[in-house]
């Protein structure tokens, strides 16, 4: 089975990059600005212009649109253009074509300016690079096939590539970019031999075809260890869009291969490992790139900020209390793994291995954690979005939902006997749990509550870095392991300990159970339980919101790009 070169993630991957660009522009008083022109009112123009506009708006790109009836003359979209030329404040121009019938679009693109020109339509433009130089821009489609090949980390150099087609918008572009990543190009086009093109096919490491012929590529073509690029477009007899090649056919042959031409869909993000040599080793995959930089992981999560902000309160109460409930259970789950065991060590140890699956989940589900909200002031630096007001109601209305999930669990298993293990010895050492909680001094509980969540949000973090579900569940494992053996300090974790400990302390069998055991019940109070929780839950905020401090001024504000 053929590694899937899914080009989704490379357009987030891209558009990611754009974004931070974008960003340290803007904080240089620089709003990247693109230019529409539009002659006419084309329905697909229009579309297209809305998907351009949508796509820009996304990247932080202002958009300055310039229209003309269908009837215009050409004098009047020549001056349109050389508006765009001279106004510093554009940085790019779209002209959407084709142009109507009665305009010379050759003179007409001859106007604008090669360096924003964004579209490759101009002469300057290709001449610039036939020649290697700086002028102008390749076209989009042959950019696109390049970095499709460099995200997935395939070799060029000294690489035998077949490019099937010569246009001037793809074939002919890509074919000269790839040269300059000194590899060797056979191009093969209409007028090429069927058997030449099918030997060039099968001798060839890369194959990227751009013909606009269904299923021209097919078992024949190919070879075992190849990659494979489909770009054509064609109709097929269903209807549907398809590419060049018969996907079902070269699949299973190739090592790797773009997908087949419908809905891409959430495709996971594989590469081919390379072997001595640069060719792909036989019946292996690895996940490449399978990571986020962080300048791109900060920049990520500024962005879900003011998605989580702007969250209905419905939705931030009941994702709140799943939180809750999840980080209960797990919280339920070491007490009761542990309840038999005095030694302090193997304790802690035993709840390091178990409880980080609760967070785990959390990530998985996308529930909303208090704790790990606490990162939000990170997208108020950024300037994404939100407001101080928008960030305290979701710290608000988040806690009451960690406090709602909580307390239920706790309930549940108050009130349903699953305290009642061992005679009640699980009881006893759950209300012992909450009672020595309760008496920690406010000093310790605020430093402990710090610690606890500056590991919790680099769980938080590690978890968003990765792009797959086994590499979220690790990178949320460890931190939140190292607190719980640290014995730090979580409210959400803290709702349930202290929770549980109150409601089986007003339970007469299992109060008697705990006196007779020797805990001291006296700082079990709703007191004792605010004395816990406020400052736990101070130092929860200063530890989530220093790190997102600390992290935005080193990576974001100082300039860190993606690596």
């Amino acid at each position: 089975m053929a590694v899937l070169l899914s080009g989704k993630p490379v357009a987030e991957h891209m558009c990611r990059d754009i974004r931070l660009r974008c960003e340290k522009l803007s904080r240089r008083g620089v709003t990247p600005t693109l230019g529409i022109v539009r002659v006419g009112r084309r329905e697909e123009d229009i579309a297209y212009e809305r998907g351009a506009i949508r796509r820009a708006e996304s990247l932080n790109i202002a958009v300055r649109r310039f229209l003309l009836p269908a009837d215009a003359s050409q004098q009047e979209l020549i001056q349109t253009l050389r508006t765009v030329n001279e106004d510093s404040s554009i940085h790019g121009c779209l002209l959407f074509r084709p142009l109507p019938p009665h305009l010379d679009t050759e003179a007409v693109t001859s106007v604008l300016a090669p360096e924003k020109d964004i579209d490759a339509i101009t002469t300057a433009s290709m001449g610039g690079l036939l020649t290697k130089s700086d002028i102008g821009f390749p076209p989009c489609t042959a950019t696109a096939c390049l970095e499709l090949l460099h995200y997935y980390d395939i070799p060029l150099k000294g690489k035998k590539i077949a490019m099937i087609g010569k246009s001037a918008t793809v074939g002919l572009p890509t074919a000269l970019l790839l040269m300059k990543e000194e590899a060797t190009v056979s191009v093969c086009h209409i007028f090429t031999d069927k058997e030449d093109t099918r030997s060039f096919c099968q001798d060839a490491d890369i194959i990227i075809s751009a013909a606009g012929c269904l299923d021209l590529i097919r078992a024949d073509y190919v070879r075992p260890g190849q990659v494979v690029v489909d770009v054509g477009v064609n109709i097929g007899p269903d209807g549907a869009m398809h590419g060049d090649v018969a996907f079902d056919e070269v699949e299973p042959i190739v090592a790797a291969i773009t997908p087949r031409r419908r809905g891409r869909g959430d495709l996971h993000r594989a590469g081919p490992a390379w072997g001595p040599g640069g060719l792909p080793v036989s019946g292996t995959k690895e996940i490449m790139n399978n990571y986020l930089s962080p300048a791109e992981l900060l920049a990520s999560y500024s962005a879900a900020g003011v998605r989580k902000m702007e969250r209905s309160a419905a939705s931030l109460l009941l994702l709140g209390a799943l939180a809750g409930a999840i980080i209960a259970i797990a919280a339920a789950a070491t007490n009761t793994a542990v309840y038999g065991i005095s030694d302090t060590w193997t304790v802690r140890t035993i709840c390091g291995l178990l409880f980080p699956f609760g967070l785990g989940l959390v990530v998985v589900t996308g529930a909303e954690l208090f704790t790990g909200n606490c990162m939000l002031p990170l997208t108020l630096l950024e300037k994404k979005g939100g407001s101080a007001v928008l960030m305290v109601r979701n710290w608000a209305l988040v806690f009451a939902g960690n406090a709602l999930g909580s307390l239920l669990v706790a309930w549940l298993c108050v009130s349903c006997g699953q305290l009642d293990y061992s005679a009640g010895a699980l009881a006893v050492y759950t209300i012992r749990v909450g009672a020595a909680k309760c008496a920690l001094p406010f000093g310790s509980a605020l430093g402990l509550g710090v610690l606890c969540n500056l590991l919790v949000c680099l769980g938080v973090l590690a978890a968003a870095s990765a792009r797959e579900t086994p590499g979220r569940l690790m990178g949320a494992f460890l931190p939140v392991c190292f607190f719980v053996l640290c014995g730090f300090e979580h409210s959400v974790a803290n709702l349930y300990y202290i929770g549980a400990a109150l409601m089986a302390a007003a339970v007469p069998q299992y109060a008697s159970l705990a006196a007779a055991a020797g805990v001291d019940l006296a700082p079990l109070t709703l007191t004792g339980a605010a004395s816990n929780l406020v400052p736990v839950t101070l130092g929860n905020i200063l530890g989530g919101a220093g790190l997102a401090l600390l992290l935005w001024y080193c990576h974001l504000k100082q300039g860190g790009t993606p690596s």
